[in-house]
């Protein structure tokens, strides 16, 4: 298994870890001066 995987699972579910990881880099992007979410490129 792989490190980044046995880190994820740690972590907890998968749901958890995506959820955080998102509100994480919204969190992050102003603080560098970019948009909190990149612009859709593809309507449905």
């Amino acid at each position: 298994m792989r490190p980044g995987l046995l880190l994820a699972r740690w972590l907890g579910s998968a749901v958890a870890v995506r959820e955080g990881l998102g509100e994480a880099i919204c969190r992050l992007r102003p603080a560098l001066g970019l948009p909190a979410r990149l612009p859709r490129l593809w309507t449905t």
